[in-house]
């Protein structure tokens, strides 16, 4: 996720860890994101690292624990284990259908890639 800073005039690289949650929608239609899916990710570096090379599942859980806590509710570990990552669940090609992707850093950036299939 690239992000322009207006006050130094560059774009700045955030790293995957620095993804709060990502959405998506796959039947775009240009003008209204309606959320068809959504992913929770990112944590700390060294924790989110170690969850990337399958050897700890710490950055997960924090993320589950303050998922929970912003939207007040409780997720099981199937659910949340379809909701952590960066891998969307499959989406069926259909020539002409667009698909969007909205992406927000935890420091409330947002950025959004239109794709068309």
């Amino acid at each position: 996720m690239d992000i322009y800073d207006p006050i130094r005039d560059e774009v700045r690289a955030r790293s995957v860890q620095d993804i709060a949650y990502w959405m998506l929608d796959d039947d775009y239609d240009g003008s209204n994101f309606i959320v068809r899916q959504v992913f929770f990710c990112g944590g700390d570096k060294d924790e989110f690292d170690k969850w990337k090379r399958g050897l700890s599942d710490m950055a997960k859980q924090q993320t589950k624990t303050r998922a929970e806590r912003t939207l007040r509710l409780e997720l099981d570990d199937e659910a949340w284990d379809r909701l952590y990552g960066h891998v969307s669940h499959p989406i069926p090609a259909t020539p002409g259908r667009k698909v969007a992707v909205r992406v927000v850093s935890q420091f409330g950036e947002e950025s959004m890639k239109v794709i068309g299939i």
